[in-house]
């Protein structure tokens, strides 16, 4: 709740980046106190690009913070966050096509 009093665009980016649709990895460098709905979609979309090009759910998360310095911000001010988005990335790509049953049947790339 916090959170989303401080940063009222965090429910369009957590809604974004659970849809896990694949977009094209468009990286910010919008800081935290500018970002508005706009940017906020654009970053949620680029968690599943990051997830996917990582064999590890944590490295995905980690190149989507290197990516956008709003996600790095936001990390570092509210610390609990990294782990809220690593069991979102658990459940996106468990569920994407892309995902676990693909990796598990051909391996990753």
């Amino acid at each position: 709740r916090e959170v989303v009093k401080k940063y009222p665009w965090f429910v369009t980016m957590l809604t974004r980046a659970r849809l896990g649709q694949l977009a094209m990895n468009k990286p910010t460098k919008t800081k935290l106190e500018c970002v508005e709905k706009k940017e906020a979609r654009v970053i949620g979309n680029n968690l599943a690009p990051c997830l996917r090009s990582r064999k590890v759910i944590k490295d995905g998360i980690d190149l989507w913070k290197l990516q956008n310095k709003a996600v790095e911000e936001l990390f570092e001010e509210f610390t609990w966050i990294e782990e809220l988005f690593i069991a979102l990335g658990n459940g996106v790509v468990k569920s994407a096509p892309w995902g676990l049953i693909f990796r598990v049947s051909f391996g990753a790339v």
